[in-house]
């Protein structure tokens, strides 16, 4: 009698259950993986729809172990990031290995002078790095009266005098010993700077550019320069020794021989030795 009732009470309830529930025929879907299960309150599933591509949720994010992002953190000491360097940096780097390249080739006859005069090899490198510099800022043909300054071999024989004269002002004013015919040479360097301009001396570099370009340009092309054009090159020649005396300024020795080589090289060409030109 018992059972027959707890069958029916269950019966009744299950009915009950079932009459409440959603009927699922006509929305069924067999893609069930399409669907996203949303907590109802009459606990039941929607389907949600997306009327565009906007609408739908981001996707979620991995999650990283923390094993994994400890292992990032650690420096790898076998892999070496590579070093980014400047675009105008490549001819200076190529010049660098290239004059370490000839070092491991063997001592030149320029590497054995240095040794024992290093003082004439300083003077050299810089009398060939003020001239470089200088040749950049100078026009291609310099104007004559005569078109004297479109012969090439005239125009190398300007630079190398230029030379000459820079390496002949280094060596007089800093590793010429004292004594009585320093004393005559500067005396006699004083003079022909005061006949420029003296005012031209108090500048940076005034010094120079009349010492070793105004001499150049008198020795080479004489009469045929005008004045005015000779004092204009002069000038431009100031501005650029001022500008490499500013660069030396803020390298040690080391770095200034790099600086010096590195624009012999960017030349493009020979420079023979310079002479003493008084």
């Amino acid at each position: 009698m018992l059972s027959k009732r707890f069958t029916k009470a269950f019966r009744r309830v299950s009915e009950r259950t079932k009459a409440n529930l959603p009927s699922t025929e006509k929305n069924y879907d067999p893609f069930q993986d399409d669907y996203e299960l949303e907590d109802s309150g009459y606990g039941s599933y929607q389907r949600m729809e997306y009327q565009s591509s906007q609408d739908y949720p981001e996707k979620p994010t991995a999650l990283v172990s923390p094993q994994e992002s400890v292992k990032q953190l650690e420096a790898t000491p076998l892999r070496r990031s590579p070093t980014v360097t400047p675009r105008n940096s490549g001819n200076f780097v190529r010049t660098m290995r290239l004059l370490s390249k000839q070092r491991k080739e063997g001592p030149q006859e320029h590497d054995t002078f240095d040794i024992f005069f290093p003082e004439q090899s300083i003077c050299r490198a810089r009398a060939i790095y003020f001239t470089t510099r200088i040749k950049t800022h100078f026009p291609v043909v310099i104007p004559t009266k005569t078109y004297v300054g479109e012969d090439p071999k005239t125009l190398d024989k300007l630079y190398h005098t230029i030379v000459d004269r820079f390496y002949t002002y280094s060596y007089v004013n800093s590793f010429m010993p004292n004594g009585e015919k320093r004393e005559s040479i500067l005396a006699k360097f004083e003079y022909e700077m005061q006949a420029f301009n003296p005012k031209y001396l108090e500048f940076k570099g005034g010094r120079e550019a009349i010492f070793a370009v105004h001499y150049a340009l008198n020795a080479t092309f004489g009469d045929s320069l005008e004045v005015a054009d000779k004092v204009a090159l002069v000038q431009v020649a100031r501005e650029c020794i001022e500008n490499c005396l500013e660069s030396e300024e803020r390298l040690n020795d080391t770095e200034r021989q790099c600086m010096y080589n590195f624009h012999k090289l960017m030349s493009g060409q020979e420079w023979p030795d310079p002479n003493l030109l008084i």
